[in-house]
């Protein structure tokens, strides 16, 4: 079979193409849009935010402070210039309804170089209302709430409410524990699991009676 050698000009593209992503300033150039991570609709006048690593932390985006913030157009576009070749920037966006972007799909642009056609996702939110009520004959009651919650724990609450932020147009499982106390101690414990789907921006009520 015989090979045919690659044209100059094709590698001269080629190197073009790599040098107009190197900037010779150093600089960081970020240039994208924002849109919603269920429907992909652009996400007007929302704002971007840049972070570098800060204090170490414990959780997932604990170790990273704001560096600077950049405002979206009305056509959901961004385009700024960062004085840093830094490898180890972030981008999230914030919508004015409270969307914003989760830590695991932030953007890490790359340092020193052209950054285009960035899409930042953001996730409205949503809320699941909680409410404890002890019905009639009135229990002593110990109560362990878990899942989306993120762990909540009563000792005879009666009538509480509990709201607890998710995200929005996701399934989320709630589980809770009901242990009846008495002076003899603690009874055989109950527990009880339920999905609840919570559209963006809505708030979904579950009751836990016992």
């Amino acid at each position: 079979m015989k090979r045919h050698p690659i044209p100059p000009w094709l590698i001269l593209l080629g190197l073009c193409s790599l040098a107009a992503c190197e900037r010779s300033d150093h600089a960081t150039v970020c240039e994208g849009v924002v849109i919603d991570r269920s429907s992909s609709a652009f996400v007007p006048n929302a704002t971007v935010v840049v972070y570098e690593p800060g204090r170490s932390g414990g959780g997932l985006g604990s170790g990273y402070t704001e560096k600077a913030r950049y405002q979206v157009d009305a056509n959901s576009h961004f385009s700024f210039k960062l004085d840093s070749d830094r490898e180890d920037l972030l981008l999230r966006a914030f919508s004015e309804l409270g969307a914003y972007t989760i830590w695991q799909e932030a953007f890490k642009p790359r340092g020193g170089r052209n950054n285009k056609g960035i899409q930042l996702k953001v996730q409205s939110p949503a809320w699941i209302k909680i409410h404890l009520l002890d019905e009639a004959p009135v229990d002593t009651m110990f109560v362990e709430i878990g899942g989306a919650p993120r762990g909540y724990t009563a000792y005879n609450k009666r009538d509480t409410v509990l709201i607890c932020d998710v995200l929005g147009n996701t399934s989320n499982s709630v589980w809770w524990r009901l242990t009846p106390v008495n002076r003899a101690g603690t009874g055989s414990a109950t527990e009880h699991r339920q999905d609840v789907y919570c559209p963006a921006l809505d708030t979904v009520p579950l009751e836990i009676r016992y």
